[in-house]
């Protein structure tokens, strides 16, 4: 059995191009769980020519497994450590990105607010 060749990239969240391969990046780890939240995280060093790129949500990693594209999500928690001069990043999974976002549906509640009880109609 082979052992599996993991690459993962630095990309913009707008189009999936890829920025860079995260090759200097240590700690990295894949949680998956069915039906919940998907996360993935890693350190990198300021040092390391793709640090100024990493942006919350302008950009996501992918990654591949033997490649194939297996998991990619937004960067979500960048946060810096100047003394061991490294930057520490989380990622969410799409589901758990979109999730919670706000759409706006043009319904907005009347003044009185919505009155639940019963059916559901407005109050005046």
């Amino acid at each position: 059995m082979t052992t599996p060749q993991w690459e993962w990239f630095l990309a913009n969240t707008a189009d999936f191009s890829k920025i860079g391969l995260l090759s200097a990046a240590t700690g990295k780890s894949i949680t998956l769980t069915l039906n919940d939240r998907e996360s993935a995280k890693f350190v990198l060093s300021l040092l390391d020519p793709l640090a100024p790129y990493i942006y919350p949500a302008e950009t996501c990693i992918l990654c591949y497994r033997n490649g194939q594209l297996v998991w990619s999500g937004p960067t979500m928690t960048v946060q810096k450590d100047l003394p061991n001069m490294t930057v520490q990043v989380g990622c969410l999974g799409w589901f758990e990105y979109y999730n919670h976002w706000i759409l706006p549906t043009g319904n907005l509640a009347p003044p009185g607010g919505w009155n639940t009880v019963g059916a559901m109609t407005s109050t005046p």
